[in-house]
């Protein structure tokens, strides 16, 4: 290998390693707000108390079109739903991944938004069965109108089917 065919070789690598570099830099940190392991602290031990039979009501609050439903859930199967702001076309709401039909699927996206590094993750959970009463994600600290409010209410469990 001539001397010049060799630097030219090292300058690629360099400059592949100063890319590699660069691009490990820039990963986001650690979200702020509830640390991952307090929400998977309560992550299980929703699981081990969630209710055979539960309904409750979801709302989500974001730069998009009001979303609120009162569900019932079996085991971990929705029996009802009912939209209660009435939207023009329920359609708008089938993409499960950002609008929660019940508690385990409110878990999921929260957790998505850990996994993906969102800018801040604020979880507030229920005393007695961990499941999250309001979850709030900013997924971006730069970019504005990106957060999702989640909150949850009127929870009415029972263990019988």
């Amino acid at each position: 290998m001539s001397g010049k065919n060799f630097a030219s070789l090292l300058g690629s690598l360099l400059a592949i390693g100063v890319a590699f570099a660069l691009a490990l830099s820039n990963r986001r940190p650690a979200p702020l707000g509830t640390p991952y392991e307090t929400f998977q602290l309560q992550r299980s031990i929703w699981l081990s108390r969630r209710p055979a039979v539960y309904a409750v009501s979801i709302g989500r609050r974001c730069f998009c079109p009001p979303y609120s439903v009162r569900v019932k859930v079996s085991a971990t199967k929705v029996e009802h739903l009912e939209f209660l702001n009435g939207p023009s076309n329920p359609a708008d709401f089938a993409d499960r991944r950002f609008y929660p039909r019940d508690v385990d699927s409110l878990f999921k996206i929260v957790d998505e938004a850990y996994a993906s590094r969102a800018y801040k993750i604020e979880v507030i959970f229920d005393d007695t069965y961990a499941y999250p009463i309001k979850a709030i994600i900013d997924r971006d600290r730069d970019t504005v109108d990106d957060e999702d409010v989640f909150e949850l209410a009127n929870f009415e469990a029972s263990h019988v089917g």
